[in-house]
Order: C-alpha cells, then structure tokens, then sequence
C-alpha cells in the first residue's frame, strides 16, 4: 500500500490531523467543530468560492451531469474530492 507523504513544510499540520483524526472520539464535539469550521470546511467553501469565480470568468467550464444519472453521496463526494487533492498536490 502507498503511503502519501505530505508535501516539504507541511509534514506538521499533517502530523497534527491524523492525530486529530485519531484522537476524535475523546475531543469534545464542540471542538471537532470548530476545529473543522475554521480549518478544513472553511478551505473548502474557499476554494469552491475560487473555482466559481474562475467558472464566471470562462477559464473554467463545468458540465451538468448526464439526463438520469445520480449524483454521489456526500461520503462518495468527500472521497472522490480528497483523491483529486492528492492527485493534485503529489501528481
């Protein structure tokens, strides 16, 4: 199994979400949530703010799904999103 090696000067903040990640049954709820507000969600409303900026300005184009196609579930979508980062940050 490949193991993804985070990118130089990051090693840290990884080190510290797998710990989190190990650690999130004994975290307070509230924690995990606000941990997750200002860090990982706020990066992606960020970044789906970016892509739609891009989307308006025409550099980007987005196609509609297929006539009867469904669309993935939030966990399908977490999982398909997290391969392309990685896909991006380490291709």
């Amino acid at each position: 199994m490949d193991v993804a090696v985070p990118a130089p000067g990051y090693a840290e903040h990884f080190a510290l979400v797998r710990q989190i990640n190990t650690e999130a049954g004994h975290i307070p709820q509230d924690s995990l949530d606000a941990w997750q507000e200002t860090g990982p969600l706020h990066v992606r409303r960020e970044f789906a703010q970016h892509l739609q900026q891009i989307t308006e300005s025409g550099l980007l184009h987005l196609v509609s799904p297929f006539p009867g196609v469904t669309m993935p579930s939030d966990a399908e979508i977490a999982d398909i999103v997290t391969s392309g980062v990685h896909v991006f940050l380490h291709g």
